[in-house]
Protein backbone atom coordinates (compact mmCIF):
# COMPACT_ATOMS: atom_id res chain seq x y z
CA UNK A 1 0.00 0.00 0.00
CA UNK A 2 3.27 2.38 0.51
CA UNK A 3 3.27 5.11 -1.76
CA UNK A 4 -0.61 5.56 -2.42
CA UNK A 5 -1.95 8.98 -1.70
CA UNK A 6 -5.10 9.75 0.64
CA UNK A 7 -6.81 12.99 0.49
CA UNK A 8 -8.77 13.72 3.92
CA UNK A 9 -11.14 16.11 4.01
CA UNK A 10 -12.90 16.99 7.43
CA UNK A 11 -14.14 20.62 8.91
CA UNK A 12 -13.03 18.93 12.44
CA UNK A 13 -9.63 19.05 13.24
CA UNK A 14 -9.56 15.86 15.80
CA UNK A 15 -10.89 14.10 12.96
CA UNK A 16 -8.21 15.30 10.21
CA UNK A 17 -5.69 14.23 12.64
CA UNK A 18 -6.71 10.77 13.53
CA UNK A 19 -7.67 9.95 9.82
CA UNK A 20 -4.03 10.93 9.17
CA UNK A 21 -2.03 9.51 11.93
CA UNK A 22 -4.14 5.30 10.58
CA UNK A 23 -3.06 6.37 6.82
CA UNK A 24 0.57 7.27 7.83
CA UNK A 25 1.03 4.67 9.91
CA UNK A 26 0.19 2.08 7.20
CA UNK A 27 2.52 3.44 4.85
CA UNK A 28 0.03 5.79 2.95
CA UNK A 29 0.97 9.38 1.84
CA UNK A 30 -1.71 11.93 3.06
CA UNK A 31 -3.03 15.60 2.25
CA UNK A 32 -5.30 17.06 4.46
CA UNK A 33 -8.26 19.55 3.98
CA UNK A 34 -10.22 21.62 6.19
CA UNK A 35 -13.27 21.74 3.81
CA UNK A 36 -14.56 20.70 0.52
CA UNK A 37 -13.27 23.23 -1.46
CA UNK A 38 -9.75 23.36 0.00
CA UNK A 39 -10.00 19.57 -0.99
CA UNK A 40 -11.26 20.49 -4.74
CA UNK A 41 -8.49 22.58 -5.17
CA UNK A 42 -6.16 20.02 -3.19
CA UNK A 43 -7.49 16.96 -4.98
CA UNK A 44 -7.13 19.31 -8.25
CA UNK A 45 -3.12 19.49 -7.74
CA UNK A 46 -2.16 16.50 -6.02
CA UNK A 47 -4.59 13.45 -7.75
CA UNK A 48 -5.33 11.23 -4.69
CA UNK A 49 -5.68 7.78 -5.28
CA UNK A 50 -8.41 8.16 -2.79
CA UNK A 51 -10.34 10.61 -0.89
CA UNK A 52 -12.12 10.34 2.97
CA UNK A 53 -14.29 13.20 3.46
CA UNK A 54 -17.25 13.90 5.68
CA UNK A 55 -20.55 14.71 4.72
CA UNK A 56 -21.97 17.30 6.66
CA UNK A 57 -19.17 20.11 6.23
CA UNK A 58 -19.81 23.88 6.25
CA UNK A 59 -20.09 25.49 2.97
CA UNK A 60 -20.33 22.51 0.39
CA UNK A 61 -21.17 19.06 1.49
CA UNK A 62 -19.72 15.88 1.01
CA UNK A 63 -22.51 14.64 -1.40
CA UNK A 64 -21.69 18.41 -3.88
CA UNK A 65 -17.95 17.90 -2.82
CA UNK A 66 -18.87 14.49 -5.17
CA UNK A 67 -20.48 15.85 -7.85
CA UNK A 68 -17.26 18.75 -8.27
CA UNK A 69 -15.06 15.58 -8.27
CA UNK A 70 -16.86 13.84 -10.77
CA UNK A 71 -16.91 16.58 -13.07
CA UNK A 72 -12.91 16.85 -13.49
CA UNK A 73 -11.61 14.13 -16.17
CA UNK A 74 -8.82 14.19 -14.05
CA UNK A 75 -10.26 12.76 -11.01
CA UNK A 76 -13.66 11.60 -12.14
CA UNK A 77 -12.53 8.06 -11.27
CA UNK A 78 -10.79 8.48 -7.85
CA UNK A 79 -12.97 6.43 -4.64
CA UNK A 80 -14.51 8.30 -2.54
CA UNK A 81 -14.93 7.31 1.24
CA UNK A 82 -17.90 9.40 2.23
CA UNK A 83 -18.12 9.34 6.50
CA UNK A 84 -21.77 10.41 7.49
CA UNK A 85 -23.81 10.31 10.89
CA UNK A 86 -26.87 11.13 8.71
CA UNK A 87 -27.96 7.96 8.51
CA UNK A 88 -27.67 8.25 4.72
CA UNK A 89 -27.65 4.77 2.67
CA UNK A 90 -25.93 4.23 -0.48
CA UNK A 91 -29.66 4.82 -2.31
CA UNK A 92 -29.90 8.57 -0.93
CA UNK A 93 -26.97 9.78 -3.30
CA UNK A 94 -27.46 10.65 -6.91
CA UNK A 95 -25.79 8.28 -9.43
CA UNK A 96 -23.14 10.93 -10.23
CA UNK A 97 -22.42 11.54 -6.53
CA UNK A 98 -22.44 8.36 -4.91
CA UNK A 99 -19.67 7.73 -2.66
CA UNK A 100 -17.20 3.99 -3.35
CA UNK A 101 -17.80 3.38 0.26
CA UNK A 102 -20.45 4.80 2.96
CA UNK A 103 -19.00 4.69 6.31
CA UNK A 104 -21.62 5.69 9.04
CA UNK A 105 -20.58 7.64 12.54
CA UNK A 106 -19.91 6.92 14.86
CA UNK A 107 -17.18 4.81 13.68
CA UNK A 108 -13.97 3.19 14.78
CA UNK A 109 -10.55 3.60 13.10
CA UNK A 110 -10.49 -0.14 12.19
CA UNK A 111 -13.81 0.76 10.38
CA UNK A 112 -12.58 3.52 8.28
CA UNK A 113 -9.31 1.48 7.37
CA UNK A 114 -11.32 -1.71 6.37
CA UNK A 115 -13.19 0.94 3.72
CA UNK A 116 -9.99 1.91 3.02
CA UNK A 117 -8.59 -1.11 2.27
CA UNK A 118 -11.63 -2.55 0.16
CA UNK A 119 -11.48 0.61 -1.87
CA UNK A 120 -7.42 -0.22 -2.41
CA UNK A 121 -7.51 -3.71 -3.24
CA UNK A 122 -10.52 -2.88 -5.81
CA UNK A 123 -8.04 -0.07 -7.27
CA UNK A 124 -5.37 -3.11 -8.08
Amino acid sequence: MNGLVGLIIDDEPAIRHLCKRLLEQHGFRVAVAANAAEGLDIAGKVLPDFVITDHNMPGMTGIQFCGELRKSDVTRETPIIMISGSGLQDNDFPEDCRPTKLVPKPFSLATLFKAVQEVVEEME
